[in-house]
C-alpha cells in the first residue's frame, strides 16, 4: 500500500474517532436524563469519556462535564463531583488556560469546605500548586503544596502526602535549597519503600532525586548509594528505557570525585541506552561527557575521536547548547591533539555562542592557534620555493607539465570556492526558512495566550456584579472601570440585605493576571462574609476578610514570602433612614454636599499582608442629606502620569475636578471623568487599573 493511501486511511480513522466521540458526548447527555440508569454509573461513564484517546474535542468535553457536575451536585455525589472538576482543570491546563483552571480550583476548594472533606480540600491546593508551577512560580507552588500536605495529614491520605513531599522537595531543589529538598525527598521515599502497592514507579524516581541532592551537597557516598537503588529498581521493574539518566547521573558523581575510569563506564552505559531508544538530547550530551572524561584522562586522541562523532551529530541542528558545548570542548581538545585547523574552526564557532564578556579570552586562544598555523604555513612556503628552484633546472617538458598542473589546481580551488559559496547560500536559505517557521510558531503561541487571557476577562466580568443590578437600588449612579490590562486587579462588589445595600471598591496588589487572581479571591471572601457568615457591618466585614485572606494565602507562616493584599472602601447604605456606614482600608470616602467637600479618613492599614489578625477597622456613621454625592475610588486615576510635563495627576487635582462636575448627573460625570482621564494621559501608557464609583443620594 502506498504511503499516501496509508496517510489517507489514518486521517479518515482519526476523523471517524472524533465523530464517534462527539456522538458519545451526545449519548452521555441523554443518559443523564434516563431514570433507569444508576446515578453513579452515569457519572463514572462521563469521567471515563474524558480519558478517551484521541482526546475528545475540548468544547464537547467541557459541556458534558458541566452537565454531569450539575447532576452530581443535585444527587449529592461529592466524590464524583470532585473527579469531574479535576478532569475539567486538566483540560483547561492542557490547553494553556491556567487562569480558568485556577478558578475551577477555587470551585473545588469551595466544594471541599462545604462538605468538610479534607481530601477534596487537599486536592484543590495540590492542583493550585501545579498551576503556579506551570507559570514557573515555584515559591507560590511550594506554599500551596505545603497547605495541601497539612490537609493530606488530616485526611490520613499518606499516599497523597508522599507525592506532596516529593513535590516540595522538587521545588526546593530547583531553588537550590538542598537541605530542605532532602527533608522532603527522604520521607516520600520511605513511604513508597514501606507501601510498594502505592509505588507506581516512584521508588526509582524518588531515590534518584535523593542521589542528585546528596551530590549537590557533595556527599558523594550517599549519592552513589541512592543512585544504585534507582538503577536496581529500573532493572528489576523492566523499565530499561529509564536507565539512561540514572547511569548518567552516577557518571557525574564519579567525575566530581575525579574517579574518571568509573565515570567513563557509566557514561558509556548511559550512551548505549539512549542510542537504543533514540534519545537525541541525551545522546549528544553523553558524547560530550565521554569526550570530556577522555580529556581529563589526557587521552586526547580518544577525546578528539568522540568529538568528531559529537559534532557530526549536532552540526546542522538548531540545538544551541550542544553547538556551544561541543565547539568549546573541541577547541581545547583538538589543540592538545595538534589538530590546529579543527581547533580554530571550533573556537570561532564557540565564540559566536559565547557571552560577550568571555570573548576576549577565547579570541586570545584563537590568536595563539593562528600563530601556530602561520608558522607551519611559512615553513611550507619555503619548501615550495625550493621546489620551484629545483624545477627551473628541469627540462622544458617538465616546466610545461608544472604549468598545466598549476592551472588544473587553480581550477579545482575555484570550483571548491564556488561549492563553498553555494553551500553557504543554501544554509542561509535554510536558516531563513527556520526563522520564518519559528516566527509563525511564536505568533501562534502569542494568539493562544491572548485568547486565554481574553477568556479570563469573561470569567472576571462574570464575577463582577451587573451594573443594572446596582442601578435598581440607586436613582443616580455611575461606575468608571478601566483595567490597565485585559484583566484587572481593581474590582467593585455589591450585595443587598433586607434593609441595606453594600457597595465596595477594591484595589488588589498588582494588576493583570496576578491582580485578577487576587481580585477573585477578594470577591469570594466578601461574598462569604455576608452570605455565609451573615456579617453586614462594614468594619466587621473588613476584619473578617483580613483574617480569612491571610489564612487563604498562608501569610501567618513564618517562612512565607507572600504579603499580597488589597486596599478597599466598603459602604453600607440605609436609604430608609438616610444613613451611611463606611469602613476603609487605606482608601478614604469622599462626599460633596452643597458644593462643599467632606472627606472621611480610612484606617491606615491594608487587608492582608502585614496587618495583624487582631487589627480593628474603624466604622464611620454618616447622616446623609438629599443630593449628597458619595465617591469611592482606587488610586489609579490620581496616579496617572501625563499632561504637558508628564507629571502625576495627584489626588488634589482629582478631587477638585469632582467638585467642578458634582452638580451634573452621574451619567454626565462619568463621561466627563473618562474624557478628562484620556486627555491627561495623552500618548502615555496607562499605569494602573482605574475604578471610580459615584452615587447621588
Amino acid at each position: 500500500m502506498k504511503l499516501k493511501q496509508i496517510v489517507l486511511l489514518a486521517f479518515l480513522f482519526l476523523m471517524a474517532q472524533l465523530n464517534a466521540q462527539k456522538t458519545k458526548a451526545d449519548t452521555l447527555s441523554l443518559r443523564l436524563k434516563d431514570p433507569t440508569i444508576n446515578d453513579t454509573v452515569k457519572l463514572k461513564d462521563v469521567v471515563a469519556y474524558t480519558f478517551m484517546w484521541p482526546q475528545p474535542p475540548f468544547d464537547d468535553a467541557i459541556r458534558i462535564i458541566d452537565e454531569a457536575y450539575a447532576y452530581g451536585e443535585k444527587k449529592k455525589l461529592t466524590d464524583l463531583c470532585k473527579q469531574l472538576l479535576g478532569r475539567k482543570i486538566d483540560y483547561f491546563t492542557r490547553n494553556n488556560r491556567g487562569m480558568e483552571a485556577f478558578a475551577i480550583c477555587q470551585e473545588m476548594l469551595k466544594l471541599g469546605e462545604r462538605e468538610s472533606n479534607d481530601k477534596i480540600i487537599s486536592e484543590s491546593y495540590y492542583l493550585r500548586g501545579n498551576i503556579f508551577s506551570s507559570f514557573n512560580m515555584l515559591g507560590k507552588a511550594a506554599e500551596e503544596q505545603a497547605i495541601a500536605n497539612r490537609y493530606y495529614i488530616k485526611a490520613k491520605d499518606y499516599s497523597g502526602l508522599s507525592t506532596g513531599q516529593y513535590l516540595l522537595g522538587y521545588y526546593s531543589f530547583n531553588n537550590k535549597d538542598y537541605e530542605t529538598a532532602l527533608k522532603n525527598f527522604i520521607p516520600a521515599y520511605n513511604y513508597v519503600v514501606k507501601n510498594r502497592k502505592d509505588d507506581n514507579g516512584n521508588l526509582g524516581e524518588y531515590s534518584g532525586w535523593i542521589g542528585n541532592t546528596y551530590s549537590a551537597l557533595k556527599k558523594f557516598d550517599s549519592a552513589i548509594h541512592y543512585r544504585y537503588i534507582s538503577i536496581n529498581y529500573f532493572n528489576k521493574s523492566g523499565y530499561l528505557q529509564d536507565l539512561g539518566d540514572p547511569y548518567r547521573y552516577l557518571g557525574n558523581v564519579y567525575r566530581n570525585m575525579k574517579l574518571y575510569d568509573s565515570a567513563m563506564i557509566h557514561y558509556k552505559r548511559s550512551y548505549e541506552i539512549f542510542k537504543k531508544f533514540n534519545g537525541f538530547e541525551r545522546k549528544w550530551l553523553l558524547q560530550y561527557f565521554i569526550a570530556e572524561t577522555h580529556a581529563a584522562l589526557k587521552d586526547y586522541k580518544s577525546s578528539a575521536k568522540e568529538l568528531d562523532n559529537l559534532l557530526d551529530t549536532v552540526t546542522g541542528t538548531k540545538d544551541l547548547l550542544s553547538l556551544y558545548l561541543g565547539n568549546g570542548l573541541g577547541g581545547k581538545v583538538y589543540d592538545k591533539n595538534k589538530e590546529y585547523q579543527k581547533a580554530i574552526a571550533c573556537f570561532r564557532k564557540y565564540i559566536v555562542y559565547k557571552d560577550s564578556s568571555e570573548k576576549t579570552g577565547e579570541q586570545g586562544a584563537v590568536t595563539e592557534l593562528d600563530a601556530k598555523l602561520k608558522f607551519e604555513k611559512e615553513e611550507s612556503n619555503l619548501k615550495f620555493e625550493q621546489a620551484k628552484k629545483d624545477a627551473l633546472a628541469k627540462k622544458e617538458t617538465e616546466k610545461q607539465t608544472l604549468i598545466r598542473n598549476f592551472f588544473i589546481g587553480g581550477f579545482i580551488v575555484m570550483a571548491g570556492f564556488l561549492i563553498v559559496i553555494f553551500r553557504n547560500y543554501r544554509e542561509k536559505k535554510k536558516a531563513n526558512k527556520l526563522l520564518e517557521t519559528q516566527k509563525s510558531e511564536i505568533e501562534i503561541q502569542k494568539k493562544e495566550i491572548q485568547d486565554s487571557i481574553n477568556y479570563a476577562q469573561n470569567i472576571q466580568h462574570a464575577v463582577l456584579p451587573e451594573t443594572s443590578e446596582i442601578e435598581k437600588h440607586f436613582d443616580d449612579v455611575f461606575i468608571l472601570y478601566k483595567p490597565k490590562d485585559i484583566v484587572s486587579g481593581d474590582f467593585f462588589w455589591f450585595n443587598e440585605t433586607k434593609n441595606t445595600v453594600l457597595l465596595a471598591a477594591a484595589d488588589c496588589t498588582g494588576h493583570g493576571v496576578p491582580g485578577a487572581i487576587m481580585s477573585m479571591i477578594g470577591s469570594y471572601e466578601l461574598n462569604n462574609s455576608v452570605l455565609e457568615r451573615g456579617i453586614i457591618q462594614p468594619s466587621k466585614i473588613l476584619s473578617y476578610i483580613n483574617i480569612s485572606l491571610k489564612k487563604r494565602l498562608r501569610q501567618n507562616d513564618a517562612l512565607t514570602k507572600n504579603h499580597d493584599g488589597m486596599d478597599i472602601i466598603l459602604c453600607s447604605f440605609d436609604k430608609q433612614n438616610m444613613q451611611l456606614q463606611y469602613a476603609g482600608a487605606n482608601r478614604p470616602l469622599y462626599i460633596i454636599r452643597n458644593n462643599e467637600p467632606i472627606e472621611i479618613a480610612p484606617s491606615k492599614s491594608a487587608i492582608g499582608g502585614y496587618t495583624a489578625d487582631a487589627f480593628e477597622f474603624n466604622n464611620n456613621i454618616v447622616q446623609l442629606q438629599k443630593g449628597d454625592c458619595v465617591y469611592m475610588y482606587t488610586d489609579g486615576f490620581a496616579d496617572q502620569f501625563g499632561g504637558d510635563k508628564n507629571k502625576k495627576l495627584t489626588t488634589k487635582i482629582f478631587k477638585n475636578f469632582l467638585l467642578t462636575i458634582a452638580a451634573k448627573t452621574m451619567i454626565e460625570q462619568r463621561k466627563l471623568l473618562d474624557e478628562y482621564f484620556y486627555k491627561w494621559k495623552g500618548n502615555f501608557d496607562q499605569l494602573d487599573d482605574v475604578l471610580v464609583i459615584g452615587v447621588r443620594v
